[in-house]
């Protein structure tokens, strides 16, 4: 059987009196004949706009608790997602309440003549044949006029025809389909009144009949028809967002999914811009989206572009803040209930981007979210394992950079246990230990991949394990309380046997991640500079390197110190890893021999110098300078035990020969470790056989002194050791004469 316009065209002789609602292609059709006479209608009873063919009257169904009478036919066409509504029956519809039909008149005292079956039988024909020749000589031009005419009219039966013939001619001819002046110009006639009016059908839910679904079905077809043709400036204004309310009431009825579908659709244009966004946000109705996103996927794409719009429009989304929460706690009732989360896990992904470092107790569905992530690592029902793993990967992430202390402890310490093989095994131990196998597995056959399509969305999940084990290592080390070294059982809900295990992988990740950063960097570092992969690979390193103490990793960060100086300055925040590196490089001498040969000192020295000119420094550059000062400490202790000593230790002590006490309680901070270490610098030069400079240590002596006037403001560690410091500098002074 034929489907489409196709079954229009079959039933068109059959069926004079119909207009077809084709949804599945988003169009509106009328059969020949529907137009050929203005009905007569009627204030008493419900509305009805429907016309009973001479085969339908046969069989009449009651579809309405009133009475009327509203019969469907082509269930043929029905059966392949097309809703018909029929046009005004002979003794004329039923229109209640809306707007003022237009009335009929005789003249007065004029008397009815009695007229029979036949003669309105052979009436009806001559009409309609005199109407359809008349037709057929108009251009489309002029048909397109005289819909538009009907539309203008005060009346809801000659707005309906005037609406499907509307859409009838649009549909079958292509060049008025692509003039953007004529669809403009039609959708400006379409009253925003009858819209309301078709859409207000759903207002009553007890109202089950063919009619209420046909009306809305027509609103709905006839909204999105214009939504999707016009350009997007056009669709931002107040005729469109101003339907928003009764789509989000029609899209509770599921009586016809397809009308659910066309009106996502539309939802998904209006929440696009800047006023269908805000009054979608605004409506009663809004939760009514999410509760069918389990169902329709459009659903989901509807609440990304409203918050995502909003999220433009604002800079944040403070003001809605509340109602994207309780939006994603919807998201995730509906979606426990089902066995593929994938969808879900994907859609909460973008919207978490619009959630701003907060208090985690209004994300109320934080944890429930976790729980499901954890469980889907075990999860066997997914047609798709490629993509869930993908998706699980990406949210666990994203939820760590936003809620990084909760959404460590719910996936890192739950202590639920699932089956594995012969036993059971702690579910975030299998999160872990599964994210670190994929680093293991992948990195190595990564390279090859480097130039093909498979690259970027390879590179992306496991740039998303660098992260969650970054986190892991985080959360491992910073719970760790007792003295036993790597003893993390207070933390972790994992036996001694699973630890090791999983200690074991995660020493394999960073030594396959070693190794290729190394052949990445040697094959061309240019890619590497920017790539958000090598950040996390580098992040991940840093955290676990200084801690892992078995033999294979001994020598990781100094394989790597050529990789780290040569990406370093690149990326502000790839600066800390490549220094908490280097730190652990420099505790090994043939670490400082190539710290020196890859010119280590001189990139170090220059960043403390942009550093110690900032007047208020963020915490995380602060950090950035302890640890150059810590390195350049380390560093000098171990040339002046090789009996190696530089003039460039000097640089540190003129720099601060130079330093004030203005700035931030920070940059103060930075002051007084660097002028201490500038005394041990000067202490160490002179011990090494070097020519005094009277005049630098007087400077010297005079910066600490005016440093240590500030000492309120700095910690007692801090201004002990610039003391401690001071005193040295004296007796050095003394003991020049």
């Amino acid at each position: 059987m034929a489907s489409g316009s196709e079954n229009v065209q079959e039933k068109e002789h059959t069926n004079p009196g119909t207009i077809i609602i084709d949804l599945e292609n988003e169009s509106l059709g009328s059969k020949s004949g529907s137009n050929s006479r203005d009905p007569s209608p009627s204030t008493a009873g419900k509305q009805t706009l429907v016309e009973q063919s001479d085969e339908q009257k046969e069989e009449p169904r009651s579809m309405a608790n009133d009475g009327a009478n509203v019969v469907m036919s082509n269930t043929d066409v029905l059966d392949s997602g097309q809703r018909q509504i029929a046009s005004p029956s002979d003794s004329g519809p039923n229109m209640e309440g809306k707007r003022a039909p237009v009335e009929q008149h005789t003249e007065q005292g004029e008397e009815q003549p009695s007229t029979t079956n036949e003669e309105v039988h052979h009436s009806r024909n001559h009409s309609s044949s005199s109407s359809s020749s008349s037709e057929d000589t108009k251009t489309p031009v002029e048909k397109l006029d005289q819909a538009l005419e009907k539309l203008q009219v005060n009346d809801d039966v000659q707005n309906f025809i005037g609406l499907q013939n509307l859409t009838l001619i649009l549909n079958s001819n292509e060049e008025l389909q692509k003039d953007p002046q004529v669809i403009a110009r039609c959708w400006a006639a379409v009253p925003s009144k009858f819209l309301d009016f078709l859409l207000s059908a759903a207002d009553d839910e007890s109202d089950r009949t063919i009619t209420r679904d046909c009306m809305i079905a027509l609103a709905v077809a006839v909204i999105h028809r214009f939504a999707s043709r016009l350009p997007e400036s056009s669709r931002n204004d107040e005729k469109f967002a101003g339907r928003v309310g009764g789509l989000l009431t029609a899209l509770k009825i599921d009586s016809f999914p397809e009308t659910q579908h066309v009106i996502l659709r539309t939802l998904v244009l209006l929440g696009s811009t800047s006023q269908g966004s805000s009054a979608l946000l605004e409506a009663d109705g809004w939760f009514t989206v999410p509760k069918l996103a389990a169902e329709h996927e459009t659903a989901l794409e509807v609440i990304e572009h409203v918050y995502a719009v909003a999220a433009a429009e604002a800079g944040d989304i403070s003001i809605s803040l509340p109602k994207l929460h309780e939006t994603m706690s919807v998201l995730t009732d509906v979606f426990l209930k089902t066995a593929n989360p994938t969808s879900l896990f994907e859609s909460l992904n973008k919207l978490v981007e619009f959630v701003p470092d907060e208090s985690p107790e209004h994300a109320i569905w934080l944890s429930p979210v976790t729980q499901l992530l954890l469980q889907s690592t075990t999860n066997t029902r997914c047609a798709d394992r490629s993509r869930l793993t993908h998706a699980v990967v990406l949210l666990s992430a994203s939820l760590i950079r936003t809620f990084p202390a909760e959404s460590s402890s719910l996936l890192f310490s739950s202590q639920l246990a699932v089956p594995f093989g012969n036993t059971s095994k702690p579910v975030s131990w299998l999160f872990v230990q599964h994210r670190l196998v994929d680093i293991r597995s992948s990195i190595p056959s990564l390279p090859e991949k480097l130039n093909g399509p498979e690259y970027k969305v390879v590179s992306e999940r496991l740039a998303e394990c660098y992260v969650i084990i970054s986190a892991f290592t985080g959360f491992f080390m910073g719970g760790a309380t007792n003295d036993k070294e790597n003893d993390y059982s207070e933390v972790l809900p994992f036996t001694r046997d699973l630890t090791d295990i999983l200690l074991k992988t995660l020493s394999d990740a960073c030594s396959v991640t070693v190794d290729y950063l190394c052949e990445r960097y040697a094959a061309g570092p240019n890619q590497m500079r920017r790539d958000p992969f090598t950040k996390a690979q580098l992040r991940m390193l840093a955290m676990w390197l200084p801690k892992d103490d078995g033999t294979k990793l001994r020598d990781g960060p100094v394989s790597i110190l050529d990789v780290t100086f040569g990406l370093y300055g690149e990326q502000e925040d790839t600066r800390m890893p490549i220094l908490m590196i280097t730190e652990q490089a420099t505790s090994h001498p043939s670490g400082v021999d190539k710290f020196h040969r890859n010119g280590g000192w001189v990139v170090l020295f220059h960043e403390l110098e942009s550093i110690i000119e900032l007047p208020s420094p963020s915490q995380q550059t602060h950090s950035n300078g302890v640890l150059i000062l810590d390195i350049l400490r380390k560093v000098a202790t171990h040339d002046i035990e090789a009996g190696n000593a530089h003039e460039h230790w000097m640089d540190v002590v003129r720099l601060a020969c130079k330093l004030d006490t203005e700035g931030s309680a920070e940059g103060l901070d930075l002051k007084y470790q660097m002028a201490a270490l500038a005394a041990e610098f000067y202490e160490l030069f002179l011990q090494s056989g070097k020519e005094r400079r009277p005049g630098t240590l007087k400077q010297l002596l005079k910066v600490v002194s005016r440093l240590l006037t500030k000492r309120g403001r700095v910690g007692e560690t801090t201004v002990g050791e610039l003391e401690e410091a001071m005193e040295n500098l004296r007796l050095l002074k003394g003991n020049s004469g």
